[in-house]
């Protein structure tokens, strides 16, 4: 997680599975979390689950990038059922080595 908010906005270069779904997923539980805060916190929580939007996306968009696709098919998020192409897309291997969106995350583990 704390990769994907050091890297905020940042859409270049590429995200292995572990870096996408250690951001993900504590994302969903507080996207998930967010109605009951609602409650206590008001829209300071609404405005926590806006602010994380940003890395969502940009992660989304490395994960894509990873597998040697163009970051604009995170838009699939907007299509009916292309929230499941993605998710099944999130969940395959990276390209191993080089592409055309830099180098290998997990290089260093395959050296």
């Amino acid at each position: 997680m704390r990769t994907a908010l050091d890297k905020y906005a940042v859409v270049s270069g590429r995200a292995a599975r572990g870096e996408f779904w250690s951001f993900i997923l504590p994302f969903w539980a507080v996207a998930a979390a967010v109605p009951i805060l609602d409650g206590f916190l008001g829209t300071c929580s609404v405005l926590l689950l806006l602010g994380m939007q940003i890395p969502a996306v940009t992660v989304s968009v490395r994960r894509l990038h990873d597998l040697d696709w163009s970051g604009w098919w995170v838009l699939l998020f907007v299509v009916p059922l292309g929230n499941l192409a993605l998710l099944v897309l999130f969940c395959l291997r990276g390209t191993r080595g080089r592409n055309r969106f830099g180098s290998d995350p997990l290089s260093s583990r395959w050296e």
